[in-house]
């Protein structure tokens, strides 16, 4: 008699053990001792699972042969109480804590309420349960109420409605979107109401510059010096910033750009690769899940915005038929709006602008050259536009086309980092899907290779590589994604491989978008990685609010002396200074822990506001004067003795 059938027949013994259990564990009260909490924990966690167990087990003996009105919806129902026990604890666990101490899925800490929530709701589960399987072994089956169908009939008759409705209706889309929006929500909603990631902030002082002078195709500050910067995102969120807040945009568009890009996902599976409308979910789920994705949303605002065209450019243009005049004028607005959003995307854009000029020359496909020929030169144009110049000069090296630089030796370990634990998880999948027989995805092959051999750059090129090469490895993300899940979505493997495939992206995406088990360890192995999870930098309270003041003192002051920051907190005082030019809003990186005297000195500064987490005092050469503190911040102004004002003028 194999194991299965033994546990069949005495399968209330795993509700009567799991009651057992919750007695001899129920010790908890307010101060109780670390071991009391997580013996608790564990015990609520196996009444869970030995229910659910249990109850599987029971409707495998007898769901398929006795009606949906019986005593097996109490096992059903058992099931479900001690699942929304589970959750609803763990969430008002969390809850209480966030944003900084978010905590473990096993042993967690208790609130007062959440322990009363599943004690109760374990409990009652944990009855019910044993009531129904006890009753269902006893008499060899259930009691019936009414004769209807059987119970495992209905539910998989429900299942395969929502697959149907997936397939035969755009419920994908819809889903993908919310799926995506979802995920990355949550983190804006623990952290409410600082931004999450670092270079956020900045978006959000110079949305509030461009509002001020509104010409998308002028150099702006970003980040201490001019740049011609990428004006797509501005122009997508000028109007609800008019009508809100840049702030308040920044809060929210992250995660609907994040569930944009889920639903280009499943498009994009959907039209291209042929996926059911259940198969594009389940890609969408794999592009939401994978933690290269998160990262690009974490602050590549105009990089997240540029991979969703990318995406949405590559569902028209890898599409089989002809080419046509809506066809052809679609493809050319979603390639210039990849060009538009950011560098990176732009490159994919002229990549694949030059390959469709190519393939519809070869073909006399007229609409298609001319849409490849009119992108491409607006790509190339506004690649050229950012970077400012045609070349660069690279010392040792001579004169280099725009874009490439010398690296450093250290980059070379860091992309093999980038490949291995980046790509390791979905690379393998999507070249097996590009390897396919009837694979026709030229242009995913083509961007996929181009933007890959980009960042791989460093390993490839003598003493050169792509500049911010991680960007063009992490920019493959969104195409490798989606082309993991379509190939996992049309496997052979059945929804075991599946949903083994999911959880495997989930262990990596969940610690890192939620900032548990240790996410840290992980992303410490990839370049511009952030270190703490999906949570503002810095992710200290005190600190925020410090910021947060510092940029409304800083309007107070006077705005014709140069204000001289450390990086971090700069971009805040960027909120209070509309277009400053590079000598008015003074960046100092990680050196700023260098005396007082040689920053004025290396600025050649005679007079100053300086913000630092740095307590100064005179020194032989300045004068230093407090203006404001914080809690971990000061506000002081410098100046040099020869330059001398009246101190009690400020």
């Amino acid at each position: 008699m194999r194991w299965v059938e033994v546990l069949n027949r005495v399968r209330f013994l795993l509700p009567a053990s799991a009651l057992l259990t919750l007695l001899l564990t129920t010790r908890f009260a307010d101060g109780g001792s670390l071991a009391v909490r997580v013996t608790y924990d564990y015990s609520v966690w196996y009444s869970t699972v030995v229910v659910v167990v249990g109850v599987l087990l029971d409707l495998r003996a007898l769901g398929w042969t006795y009606s949906y009105c019986s005593t097996l919806l109490l096992s059903l129902l058992s099931a479900l109480v001690v699942l929304i026990g589970r959750v609803s604890s763990l969430v008002i666990n969390c809850t209480l804590y966030l944003p900084y101490d978010v905590m473990p899925l096993f042993g967690s800490r208790y609130t007062r309420e959440s322990f009363f929530i599943s004690l109760v709701l374990a409990s009652v589960g944990v009855s019910l349960s044993l009531v129904s399987l006890s009753l269902h072994s006893a008499l060899g089956r259930p009691l019936v109420f009414r004769e209807g169908r059987p119970v495992n009939a209905v539910i998989a008759s429900a299942w395969n409605r929502l697959r149907l409705a997936f397939s035969t209706t755009n419920l994908y889309l819809p889903s993908s979107f919310l799926l995506g929006f979802t995920l990355r929500f949550v983190p804006e909603l623990i952290w409410w109401p600082w931004h999450i990631g670092w270079d956020t902030v900045e978006y959000v002082a110079h949305l509030e510059d461009f509002m001020v002078r509104l010409n998308p195709f002028a150099s702006y500050y970003w980040m201490g010096g001019l740049r011609n910067i990428p004006p797509m995102l501005n122009l997508v969120v000028l109007v609800p910033a008019h009508a809100f807040s840049a702030w308040a945009v920044f809060k929210v568009y992250p995660a609907v750009a994040y569930g944009l890009l889920c639903l280009s996902s499943a498009l994009l599976a959907k039209t291209v690769f042929r996926t059911s409308g259940w198969g594009a979910f389940l890609t969408s789920a794999i592009t939401a899940f994978y933690v290269l994705n998160l990262r690009i949303s974490w602050d590549y605002q105009r990089q997240l915005l540029g991979s969703v065209f990318m995406l949405l450019s590559l569902a028209v243009l890898d599409r089989p038929g002809r080419w046509g005049a809506k066809r052809a004028a679609t493809a050319v607005a979603l390639l210039v709006c990849s060009a538009l959003s950011h560098e990176v995307t732009g490159f994919f854009a002229a990549v694949a602008s030059f390959t469709l000029l190519l393939k519809s020359a070869l073909n006399r496909e007229l609409w298609g050259a001319s849409a490849g020929s009119i992108a491409l030169a607006a790509s190339v144009a506004l690649e050229l536009w950012y970077w400012g110049v045609p070349y660069t000069e690279v010392p040792g090296i001579g004169t280099l086309p725009a874009g490439l630089v010398s690296y450093f030796d250290v980059d070379a370990s860091e992309v093999i980092s980038y490949l291995f634990a980046g790509f390791g998880a979905v690379l393998p999948l999507a070249l097996l899907s590009l390897l396919e027989r009837d694979s026709r995805y030229i242009y995913c092959k083509i961007a996929l290779a181009s933007l890959l051999l980009a960042g791989l750059s460093p390993l490839l090129a003598p003493y050169t590589s792509v500049a911010v090469w991680y960007r063009f490895m992490v920019g493959a993300a969104p195409i490798a994604s989606t082309l993991a899940g379509a190939w996992v979505a049309k496997s052979s493997g059945g929804w075991k491989f599946q949903l083994a495939y999911i959880t495997l992206l989930m262990v990596l995406a969940f610690p890192f978008a939620y900032t548990v088990f240790g996410a840290t360890k992980y992303a410490y192995s990839m370049r511009e990685f952030p270190l703490l999870g999906l949570t503002p930098l810095p992710n200290d309270q005190k600190y925020l609010e410090d910021l947060a003041e510092v940029a409304k003192v800083v309007k107070n002051l006077d705005p014709d002396i140069v204000v001289v920051a450390p990086d971090w907190v700069a971009r805040w005082v960027h909120l209070s200074k509309r277009n400053p030019s590079p000598s008015e809003l003074v960046w100092v990186w990680p050196r700023l822990n260098s005396t007082i005297d040689s920053i004025v000195r290396e600025l050649k500064l005679s007079k100053a506001y300086l913000i630092t987490p740095l307590q100064l005092k005179n020194s032989t050469d300045l004068v230093v004067v407090d203006v404001w503190n914080g809690k971990v911040l000061y506000l002081y102004y410098v100046e040099t003795r020869t330059n001398q004002t009246d101190p009690e003028a400020l």
